[in-house]
This record gives C-alpha cells, sequence and structure tokens, in this order.
C-alpha cells in the first residue's frame, strides 16, 4: 500500500524554510556592518581628530608678532631698514613737517611719532606708521656687524660712498643737512659733515648708513 501523503508537513517545511532566509539575510547583514553598535563607535574619535586638526591649524597660521624698537629722532631710512629687518614690511611714512606733504627721500627726514609703541609688539603682516620731519636725525640702535665704520668725514660724497663700499657697505645713502637744497643730485658736489653711524664703530655691512652732506662754500 503506498505510504499516506502528509500536506500539512510539507506546507510547515515550507513555512520553517522562508522564515531561515530573513534570519540568515539579517546575520549576514550584522556580521558584515558589525552591528548598529560597533558602527557608531569609530565616530566620536573622527570628530575629536577633526577639532584638534582644526585647533592646530588655527594656530600655526596666526601671524608672527615682532617687538617694535624706539625710533624717536632716528633717520627714517635707518628707521625703515631697523623694522624691515625685523620683520616688519609694510611701513609707511607720513609727513609732519608744515607746507610739505610727501616724504621724497627718506634719508632726509627722521621720525617724530609711530603707530606702535616702543617695546609694545606687533603682528609681521601689520603696517606701522611713523610720522616724520625734515632733518637727518640720529643713527638709531647701533647694529652689530663684523665691519668697522670708516672715518670719512669732509670727504665728498662720491668719494665716501666708494670707501663705504670698499669696507662693505651697499646701502650708503646720503642725507641733506643744507637748508638751501633739499635733494642731492650729484653726490661730489657735496661733503660729508656727520656720520650717523661714528667712525671706528661696527656696524651690519647690510644694514642701511646713512651721511649727513652739506653743499661747500
Amino acid at each position: 500500500m503506498p505510504a499516506p501523503r502528509h500536506p500539512h508537513r510539507r506546507v510547515a517545511a515550507r513555512g520553517a524554510a522562508l522564515l531561515a532566509v530573513p534570519l540568515s539575510l539579517a546575520c549576514v547583514s550584522g556580521c558584515v556592518s558589525g552591528g548598529p553598535n560597533a558602527a557608531a563607535s569609530p565616530t566620536a574619535p573622527s570628530s575629536t581628530a577633526s577639532t584638534a586638526s582644526t585647533g592646530s591649524s588655527a594656530a600655526s597660521s596666526a601671524p608672527a608678532r615682532v617687538v617694535v624698537p624706539d625710533l624717536g629722532g632716528v633717520n627714517a631710512a635707518m628707521a625703515r631698514d631697523q623694522l624691515s629687518r625685523r620683520g616688519l614690511k609694510k611701513i609707511t611714512f607720513a609727513s609732519a613737517e608744515p607746507g610739505v606733504r610727501f616724504v621724497v627721500q627718506s634719508a632726509d627726514w627722521h621720525v617724530t611719532k609711530q603707530s606702535a609703541a616702543p617695546g609694545r609688539t606687533a603682528p609681521a603682516d601689520g603696517r606701522i606708521t611713523l610720522d616724520v620731519r625734515k632733518g637727518v636725525g640720529a643713527g638709531g640702535s647701533p647694529p652689530s656687524g663684523s665691519a668697522t665704520m670708516p672715518d670719512v668725514l669732509g670727504k665728498d660724497g662720491s668719494a665716501a660712498l666708494a670707501v663705504l663700499k670698499k669696507a662693505g657697505c651697499w646701502k650708503a645713502v646720503l642725507g641733506s643737512v643744507d637748508p638751501a637744497h633739499q635733494m642731492v643730485i650729484n653726490p661730489s658736489d657735496w661733503r660729508v659733515t656727520k656720520q650717523l653711524v661714528p667712525p671706528g664703530r661696527r656696524f651690519d655691512p647690510n644694514s642701511v648708513v646713512v651721511l649727513a652732506v652739506r653743499k661747500p662754500g
């Protein structure tokens, strides 16, 4: 006799197989993704690292600050040189001379006021304004260097510049102290009456040296 058929058993078996498929998929999905808890855990350190990186970048991009020297009474050309050598490049001269609007030759002027107070710090990329008036002024703080300033007092302008070049100074400028002649046109027609860096003093050959000159006679 043939065995009796049980259709309800087949239906039950098929139902169990269909239920097993979603469970298997759920297991595979959970195993691959690492589960909801595992997926959420790496995000917190990443956020912290990003914040630290942003803070470090902001700190490194902040402009450097430079101590501003006292430039009161200093020759304008030498004052600009001192600021430039400290890393301050944006320097503006403002005329405080009555009746004179423009500063043409900085070696003929001296500083009367500075926008940043001496001893204070200023951003290296900031602007420094120097109020200046006519007159060669003083030499300012003497630069330390490897050359000795020669004596060029009484020499004509051209000869004095040649002597300084032999000493290694290529940034020498002539500043007029002659009330009748404000511009030095032909250096050989002028005589050195004052050296803002005295003879015999050690100086940096790469710094600006100003010689006060006057028309003879």
